[in-house]
């Protein structure tokens, strides 16, 4: 199995984040208390029954807030701005279930948020430190931010099953991973990456450890010795990226595909079988032994 060396940009981000790490141990509790709300409430909009008016959106950055339970009660918000604080979870926010959206970037979040969030549309979670993702429903979210965080798999664990799919994520059509930890192993029981999202246009998975995302060691001959591994259902999902020749999976209306700088040796799995409609393809400060595109017809 080929690894991959932590470029100088991820040492550095390692190194920030240690150094954030001693700063934040000095400094204790911050609570969102009623002079933030009221200056951080704005935009007063009909409410959603439309028998009162009430403030749409929230913003409050940059005020080292750990603690954001006052926000419980505010149901009537739509839009919430909590980035560049020291927020662990999201917790508080679960049952503001008219939020369309949320941006909650440069805090500590651990935990991916599953939310009751139903007209949720923009989720922007960037430099966090989620170190995996959750099981979700957010019927409109469009456009989810994960950039920055320490995440190592799009699969569950013990099953291999996707996290962001069709039924989860119907309307995403823009997701960004990019600056995580994800790694595409030469195992057949470490499936790490798997995406089925029939609208999703735009994937950004720059700055990982993705060598290649070629299946040529899950050929069917090979799928007998990883069923004694894998659960029906992973074996199943290993038949799919054979089907299409793609560790990535099917992603029939991606456009713009961005995988710069993750120790790229090959195209192979960039196929016209999984992404029939790719645009722009970003392969930059890659290790690339050859550049054509595969068809997915040959072994």
């Amino acid at each position: 199995m080929q690894t991959v060396q932590l470029t100088g940009d991820q040492t550095l981000r390692q190194e920030d984040e240690q150094n954030k790490i001693a700063v934040d141990k000095s400094l204790g509790s911050v609570v969102l208390n009623k002079e933030l709300i009221s200056s951080g409430l704005c935009c007063i909009n009909e409410t959603i029954d439309g028998l009162s008016y009430a403030p749409a959106k929230f913003i409050c950055n940059e005020k080292l807030l750990t603690d954001i339970d006052a926000l419980k009660g505010y149901i009537f918000l739509r839009y919430i701005n909590l980035g560049f604080n020291r927020l662990t979870n999201l917790k508080p926010l679960y049952n503001l279930t008219n939020l369309i959206v949320l941006r909650a970037a440069y805090n500590e979040i651990e935990e991916f948020p599953c939310g009751n969030w139903p007209t949720l549309t923009h989720l922007d979670l960037s430099h966090n430190r989620i170190k995996k993702l959750s099981t979700i429903n957010y019927p409109r979210l469009m456009v989810l931010s994960l950039d920055h965080n320490q995440i190592r798999r799009l699969t569950t664990d013990i099953d291999g099953l996707y996290y962001l799919n069709d039924q989860s994520v119907p309307k995403l059509h823009t997701l960004g991973l990019s600056h995580n930890l994800i790694e595409i192993e030469d195992n057949p029981s470490n499936i790490t990456i798997g995406l089925e999202l029939k609208n999703l246009k735009a994937l950004f998975l720059g700055y990982n450890r993705i060598i290649s995302f070629g299946n040529y060691n899950l050929k069917n001959e090979n799928l007998e010795n990883a069923s004694t591994e894998l659960s029906i259902s992973s074996v199943a999902k290993v038949q799919a990226y054979c089907k299409y020749n793609s560790m990535i999976g099917y992603l029939p209306n991606l456009s713009v595909l961005h995988i710069r700088s993750c120790g790229l040796v090959n195209l192979d799995g960039i196929t016209i079988e999984s992404f029939p409609k790719l645009q722009y393809l970003n392969v930059r400060q890659s290790s690339l032994r050859y550049q054509r595109l595969s068809t997915g017809s040959s072994s």
